[in-house]
């Protein structure tokens, strides 16, 4: 089998890769270990697959186009099992992400401990909103030349 990078299909899966052309429009799994683990994805969404997380999970999305991605599921074990969004980690289900913008190429990582497992999480994107360039303001001098004759 063999694996995507940067949307081709370019070398043999190992235990550190995921599965064979793991990827959307909207997101690649850049990384994944075990090479069992149950990281996916699907259309706009990321998640660990149905059911309970395994452990010792650790997997990483790529974004593949500006998006922003809010939580739809997310129940892990606090403090111990993690998404990790743009180097800030989402450490308790009850402060889920939401609203978080991505440009082409950030990073999502999972991480979970060997300890308790719970369902997961599912990580859902929208597309970017290009914000609308400020209003042009205009500024109108007016010379008067005034011309005095004696």
């Amino acid at each position: 089998d063999y694996v995507r990078d940067h949307g081709d299909c370019v070398g043999r899966r190992s235990q550190y890769r995921p599965s064979a052309c793991a990827m959307s429009s909207w997101w690649a799994i850049d990384y994944s270990y075990p090479y069992t683990s149950s990281c996916q994805v699907s259309g706009n969404c990321v998640t660990d697959g149905p059911g309970y997380y395994g452990a010792y999970e650790s997997c990483t999305y790529r974004a593949l186009q500006p998006m922003t991605v809010s939580a739809t599921e997310y129940s892990q074990e606090s403090y111990y099992d993690y998404l990790r969004i743009k180097g800030v980690g989402y450490y308790s289900s009850y402060s889920p992400p939401t609203g978080v913008s991505l440009d082409t190429g950030h990073t999502v990582t999972w991480t979970s401990d060997g300890s308790l497992q719970y369902s997961g999480y599912t990580l859902c994107a929208t597309a970017a909103v290009a914000s609308s360039p400020p209003s042009p303001s205009y500024v109108i001098t007016i010379l008067v030349i005034v011309i005095i004759q004696d």
